[in-house]
């Protein structure tokens, strides 16, 4: 019988000047009129790409895209992805000099078509099927009043990451299921060829124009609602992986939902500011794992 293995064995580490964007929500400039406030959101994230890029000495070792980054991209449709050249190429560049993560939300997903194209190969395409992802961070923050042995021993915190359109409703689950499997993809394709991109870009302007919101969650309620939903999609995993028996969640990372604030309970849970509402931007050194039980901050 082998020996059960902890379930963040092998898991990437989060490095500690790590950064999050979430939501940003970009949309493609040329595709006029666009709302105020999504053109400036835009401009903005491209601005914050262009800045990194001018110094890269000073940029982050490790970006993560948390999702929804762009209003409405889709991997395999050939007029989404010439309409987001801008930013698809930012990103590239900045992978040149940055660990690269970029989680498919519910607005860009089948990103990994991406993948086959020798530029993107630097860049982490993590599909909804893999999320939540299983991360380790090195807490270089333990108490004081640990012992050398004890902060040794539990500053290596587990980690699980996802854009956070996960554990909803089984309504839900089934759309953005069908949404995003094969068949779908290549009748996408096929519509946007025989359209010659027009019909993409018809949808494109429509969808650009939604409301996009604050989400206004009492934290706490919300924060252990969603604590909940993760432990139990731990469980599950551990015993499908046959992993070790026991071990705990000491952070959540998640968007989606645009709150910008973080909760402290059984675990930490975070949930992304939006960068189009605020134009946001997380670090993960400022994740406070010793902060007491029902502690709220905002980001």
């Amino acid at each position: 019988m082998r020996e059960a293995k902890s379930f963040w064995e092998n898991a990437p580490q989060i490095h500690k000047d790590a950064v999050f964007i979430a939501d940003s929500h970009f949309m493609p400039l040329h595709l006029q009129p666009l709302p105020k406030q999504g053109e400036i959101a835009s401009k903005a994230l491209l601005d914050y790409f262009a800045t990194l890029l001018q110094n890269p000495a000073q940029m982050p070792s490790q970006i993560f895209l948390m999702g929804d980054i762009a209003h409405l991209l889709l991997g395999g449709v050939e007029s989404s992805l010439k309409a987001h050249n801008e930013l698809l190429d930012s990103a590239q560049k900045l992978s040149v000099y940055s660990q690269i993560w970029w989680f498919e939300g519910n607005h860009d997903f089948g990103l990994s078509h991406l993948q086959k194209n020798t530029a993107f190969a630097k860049i982490h395409f993590v599909p909804r099927s893999q999320q939540p992802l299983a991360f380790c961070y090195i807490d270089e923050n333990t108490s004081h009043l640990e012992s050398h042995e004890e902060s040794n021993m539990f500053k290596s915190k587990n980690v699980l990451l996802a854009h956070g359109d996960l554990f909803l409703n089984t309504k839900y689950e089934l759309y953005i299921t069908l949404m995003q499997t094969k068949i779908m993809r290549l009748f996408l394709t096929l519509l946007d060829y025989v359209t010659f991109g027009n019909l993409y870009t018809s949808i494109a302007k429509k969808v650009n124009h939604n409301a996009i919101r604050q989400g206004k969650a009492e934290i706490e309620s919300f924060a252990t609602r969603r604590i909940f939903a993760y432990n139990a999609y731990l469980q599950n995993a551990i015993k499908k992986a046959q992993a070790l028996k026991g071990e705990q969640i000491d952070m959540i990372i998640e968007g989606h939902f645009h709150i910008g604030k973080a909760y402290k309970g059984d675990s930490l849970y975070i949930s992304l500011p939006s960068f189009y509402l605020t134009r946001s931007i997380f670090s993960i050194e400022s994740a406070t794992f010793n902060q007491p039980k029902s502690t709220k901050e905002s980001y």
